[in-house]
């Protein structure tokens, strides 16, 4: 049952992505962050294996990706372009 919820969240945002911003920092995002957050939860369920460093280098990339994305250049870091 909290699966089917989070899915139901998951398209919800995803629609609502799609609708109100760019195509392409939407989908990549969409992409990107299910990931992570599978990795996050596990990680503090102490489920499963312990990731390997390569694994957080990983994780910390895709998240530095993720934050640069919607900034045309590095001297436009602002919150507006985030929303």
């Amino acid at each position: 049952m909290v699966s089917g919820l989070c899915q139901a969240f998951y398209f919800i945002a995803l629609a609502f992505a799609y609708r109100s911003g760019d195509m392409s920092l939407a989908y990549p995002l969409a992409r990107a962050i299910p990931v992570l957050l599978v990795a996050l939860i596990t990680l503090g369920l102490r489920q499963g294996e312990a990731p390997t460093t390569l694994a957080f280098v990983g994780m910390a990339l895709i998240t530095v990706g993720c934050l640069i994305m919607p900034l045309s250049n590095f001297k436009q870091i602002d919150w507006q372009a985030y929303q």
